[in-house]
């Protein structure tokens, strides 16, 4: 990725964990942007040109899926990494169905997601 920035919305109900990412994240020239909420997220989406959305498989009583469905119809470039701490053998076929680029197991490292980003391109 070099000395270029790149954008990345996460999404996940979980403050304290953005927080943490955020911090690690700007260490490696990446901007975090935050929502809680899908309704939050496609806001964000509307108003923030990023590169990829990390979103998190159970948002509350939202379907973290059925957002990346909606990213992926409303902003085609946006691409998206599901994320959950469910088990892989749960999460992988959840992933390829809404169309998901690439998922991580929760709790995932800095390492990890950005390898999740290189991957995805």
């Amino acid at each position: 990725m070099g000395q270029l920035s790149t954008d990345v919305l996460i999404v996940d109900d979980d403050p304290l964990q953005f927080a943490g990412l955020k911090r690690l994240l700007a260490r490696r020239s990446v901007v975090a942007h935050y929502a809680a909420t899908p309704e939050a997220a496609l806001a964000v989406l509307a108003s923030t040109a990023v590169h990829a959305a990390i979103v998190d498989l159970h948002l509350g009583p939202a379907s973290g899926a059925a957002l990346i469905r909606a990213i992926r119809e409303r902003f085609p470039l946006v691409r998206t990494v599901l994320a959950s701490g469910s088990s892989p053998e749960e999460v992988e076929p959840i992933a390829v169905a809404c169309g998901a680029a690439a998922w991580l197991d929760k709790p995932f490292s800095v390492e990890d997601l950005m390898s999740a980003i290189e991957l995805i391109g």
